[in-house]
């Protein structure tokens, strides 16, 4: 049968139309290792710098991760700064990526033709790239995440978690997509994840660009979020003061 562009369209159109690649948040959650490393000072003049609006709405993340990861993410609670954090750079986050899976499989040589048969999934590397700001907060903190992992004094690698079970450089990772209308239509939970690599950033006399940071992380499976909702106290991340106005009007039952 040859290609239909209507019958294209109006099918989109009976499932809501197109997803777009433009509408999603990362929640990252920072690991206590990761954060103890990091002076208190730090994120104080991080949180002095927020205007009015944006300081308001940090108070909303708390319940927002913890609905995303329960007790905040590997059995650990979720401290204020740790929120703060995880939205500054759900705000940075310019791209990454939905993850894939795939199962490996062996070659069963019985009788007759060679067939496979699974015996493992694999979950594939998930990239991140985080625009960064003046101060290149971004990069110092995944310059201590790293070190948190394998410091460079020792170069031995630390335990994942302490004698308390408390993870120590492993966190959970949200990833979220949106409709056109904030309601998160599909989410992944990526669990224990960690940093493989940050990238090197290039320098150049001839370039008046934003820097931007490259990441790598591994994890040990992810889950897909059942509890999906429709998302406004983030709403003006993605829409903008004016969207957050005409969308906070909608009674969602």
């Amino acid at each position: 049968m040859a290609f239909s562009p209507q019958i294209f369209y109006s099918n989109a159109i009976q499932h809501g139309g197109f997803a777009k690649t433009n509408r999603f948040r990362v929640i990252l959650n920072m690991p206590p290792g990761v954060l103890n490393q990091i002076s208190k000072s730090t994120y104080e003049s991080f949180i002095e710098g927020l205007d009015t609006a944006t300081s308001s709405a940090v108070s909303t993340v708390n319940g927002f991760i913890s609905n995303l990861f329960g007790n905040g993410g590997s059995g650990q609670g979720v401290p204020a700064l740790n929120s703060t954090a995880s939205r500054y750079l759900a705000l940075q986050c310019e791209s990454t990526e939905l993850p894939g899976r795939s199962v490996l499989t062996n070659d069963i040589d019985l009788y007759g033709p060679i067939f496979k048969r699974p015996y493992k999934t694999a979950y594939s590397e998930i990239p991140f790239t985080f625009i960064c700001t003046n101060d290149f907060y971004e990069r110092r903190l995944f310059d201590t995440w790293m070190e948190a992992m394998v410091p460079t004094d020792t170069h031995n690698v630390r335990y994942s978690k302490n004698a308390q079970g408390i993870s120590q450089y492993t966190t959970d990772i949200a990833i979220i997509q949106y409709d056109e209308f904030i309601k998160q239509i599909y989410a992944v939970k990526l669990i224990d994840a960690f940093p493989l690599s940050v990238a090197s950033m290039p320098l150049s006399w001839g370039e008046d660009g934003f820097h931007r940071m490259s990441t790598q992380f591994a994890y040990t499976k992810y889950e897909v979020i059942t509890n999906l909702q429709y998302d406004f106290p983030n709403a003006s991340d993605i829409f903008g003061a004016v969207g957050t106005r005409i969308l906070g009007g909608i009674n969602i039952r």
